[in-house]
């Protein structure tokens, strides 16, 4: 058993610690033994040791990146002058624990810890991976990326846009391997449940939705203007937001409030994360995401393997498994009526609902499942240990 250590800087669980989970039973079913390296005491730990697998608490200092967490503008000097201090207390702890788990890769999963892993792979003489899930902006935090991954022994991006992002020079170190999910949990059949009721004052309605964080890179407040625009076309669509904010300090979601209030009211329904997403899913008539950059977009896929069809924002991750008019509909970001007219065109065409449902069913089965998924991430692991691959 080849024996990886992951490293995630969250105690939580958010969309790149799903991402670690759905990974790890499969990578352990192809020969990988993974443990958990985390800030102890949190959901994170929760998960991690329910699906029975070894956990190892390290205290990874609290600190920012280079730029504030919604990256709208650098952080303070003080908070950048400590960054390379902590930085490499965060190696010298990461190092010790691969030493202590006797791990042959170190895997960073978060943006934050790409250098801390990169750095104990140096001090431990050990392979380093760092996965990438971000988009960052444009300048230095980019620049900081090439050299993590320049230093590291190899890096996997979720997407073509995740990967492209990075320097010319560093960018041939990675590759991509696209996110997975499970097809039997993300499934068209499931019991009959509350949620349509939950999410829309109507149920007799069309119901659009929006699953993940309520932070401003989401553009859904273009969204809410296409609800806005399909109720003037005469279409009594409802659209409910499940989640909550996540980088942002709660302002947007005031914002979205306050122009619901103004531009569909009654027409609008918020509700905070849940548990079962797949039976949310099953509930709704088109699932949207209107971001201005996806790194990835998991829910898209797992909107499409419960069979409901998605109008999604032709820029950033999504590219790499949305064909307009095939298996999704494609729309210019940040435009209301694009996207209200992408809704209206799936419910008024049966026929061309249909065919996308079934199109996309079909590719995420045999495309991005998570044993996919984990075939390459155990072909990758192989090669950087310079192991056979079969």
């Amino acid at each position: 058993m080849v024996r990886v250590m992951a490293v995630s800087h969250s105690r939580d669980v958010m969309g790149t610690e799903h991402s670690l989970l759905n990974l790890a039973p499969e990578l352990s079913a192809r020969g990988f033994t993974v443990v958990l390296a985390a800030r102890p005491g949190g959901e994170l730990e929760k998960r991690w040791r329910t699906l029975g697998f070894d956990f190892v608490g390290v205290e990874l200092p609290e600190r920012g990146g280079v730029r504030t967490s919604n990256g709208s503008k650098l952080n303070s000097l003080a908070e950048l002058v400590r960054l390379p201090f902590l930085t490499v207390l965060a190696a010298i702890r990461v190092a010790a624990a691969a030493k202590r788990v006797d791990a042959e890769v170190i895997h960073s999963n978060s943006i934050l810890t790409h250098f801390d892993c990169a750095l104990a792979g140096w001090l431990t003489r050990r392979k380093a991976l760092v996965e990438l899930h971000d988009i960052v902006a444009p300048g230095v935090g980019r620049l900081l990326l090439g050299i993590a991954v320049a230093l590291a022994s190899r890096a996997v991006a979720t997407s073509t846009a995740v990967r492209d992002q990075l320097p010319t020079w560093a960018r041939r170190r990675a590759v991509v391997i696209a996110q997975g999910i499970d097809v039997e949990k993300f499934s068209p059949v499931g019991a009959p449940t509350f949620w349509r009721n939950h999410l829309t004052a109507a149920p007799q309605g069309v119901l659009v939705a929006a699953v993940g964080r309520i932070d401003p890179e989401k553009g859904l407040h273009t969204l809410v203007g296409a609800l806005a625009e399909l109720r003037r076309r005469g279409t009594d669509a409802h659209l409910a937001l499940v989640g909550a904010p996540s980088k942002d300090d709660g302002s947007y979601l005031e914002e979205l409030l306050a122009l619901a209030d103004e531009l569909i009211p009654g027409a609008f329904r918020i509700l905070p994360p849940v548990e079962d997403v797949a039976a949310v899913l099953r509930a709704v008539d088109v699932l949207a995401c209107p971001s201005v950059e996806e790194p990835f977009g998991l829910i898209i896929l797992e909107a499409q393997a419960c069979g409901v069809p998605v109008v999604v924002s032709a820029s950033g991750g999504p590219l790499d498994f949305i064909t307009d008019h095939s298996t999704g509909m494609l729309v210019r970001p940040g435009d209301p009526h694009a996207a209200a007219s992408a809704v209206e065109e799936l419910i008024n065409d049966p026929a061309l609902r249909e065919r996308i449902v079934a199109t996309a069913r079909e590719r995420v089965e045999n495309e991005y499942t998570a044993q996919v998924r984990a075939e390459h991430f155990a072909k990758t692991y192989r090669e950087v240990l310079g192991c056979p691959t079969a």
